[in-house]
């Protein structure tokens, strides 16, 4: 093992610092797979939120399957931060990923191709962000955190309703945003000031998105709910302005967090009126 790891030093070290440079994959895990169970819950909210759900059964199966993908992906990353080519959490990331592949096949079967496409666009995500050697620049990495995000929102909404919805992809755009401005709050290196410029306006865009989609009538009336976690995002980038880039980090994950719940309970407070 050590013969290994010593004759791909730089190899090792870079790939834990990337790992590192977000927190850590142990103590990222939990974090990671509380936003999946959020976006989930957002994407199973807005089908029954028009009265459109056809199939809560799938959707639940849904969220389920996206919650053990972001774990398999999460273990895959920990393996590369070790800087070994296999190893046990490569083999348990691998075993996972290939169950979450054959589920989500049967989803397909059951809701229709759309969802397929995307579990290909989720695989695609994961593949891109955790292959060994391949090296991934902070930005890509964090709109790839965000739009795996956005697919678990489109994705359980079209396993309940059996077809691809607008709504949908509107209720996981400003989620989306805001998950990549958190990846961005803390990156290491010289660019890290443009980087957290980029990521303040990425958070702005995000709660813009949700303002200008609700005054535009297309959200439900309670959807400015959500706007309510507009105040941690500039916790967030006040942090990291300030220096505190983990903390700002920490607030960024509290601000999507925050978000997808607040704008879950909308939803939910429009089902109650059915």
């Amino acid at each position: 093992m050590i013969s290994r790891i010593a004759a791909r030093p730089h190899y090792a070290d870079a790939r834990a610092m990337s790992s590192f440079e977000t927190g850590g994959p142990r103590s990222a895990t939990p974090l990671y797979l509380i936003l999946t169970l959020a976006a989930g819950g957002l994407g199973l909210s807005v089908a029954l939120a028009c009265g459109c759900g056809a199939d809560t059964p799938t959707a639940l199966a849904a969220v389920a399957v996206a919650t053990l993908g972001h774990l398999a992906l999460q273990w895959r990353r920990r393996a590369a931060a070790s800087g070994l080519q296999g190893g046990p959490w490569r083999d348990r990331a691998d075993m996972l990923a290939m169950g979450v592949i054959g589920a989500g096949v049967l989803l397909a079967a059951r809701s229709g191709p759309g969802l397929l496409v995307v579990g290909i666009a989720a695989i695609a995500l994961g593949w891109g962000t955790t292959r060994p050697g391949l090296p991934v620049a902070p930005v890509w990495r964090a709109l790839a955190a965000g739009l795996g995000s956005w697919l678990t929102v489109v994705g359980v909404d079209q396993a309940h309703r059996h077809g691809f919805s607008a709504m949908g992809a509107l209720m996981g755009g400003g989620l989306a945003l805001l998950v990549a401005a958190a990846h961005l709050q803390k990156v290491p290196g010289r660019d890290k000031a443009r980087l957290r410029l980029l990521s303040g306006a990425l958070a702005l865009a995000g709660h813009a998105w949700l303002l200008g989609w609700w005054w535009a009538d297309w959200l439900p009336t309670s959807a400015w709910w959500a706007l309510a976690a507009a105040p941690l995002s500039l916790v967030a980038g006040v942090a990291t302005m300030a220096g505190a880039s983990r903390l700002g980090r920490g607030w960024g994950w509290l601000a999507a967090l925050l978000h997808a719940l607040l704008l879950t309970a909308a939803l939910w407070a429009v089902v109650a009126l059915r």
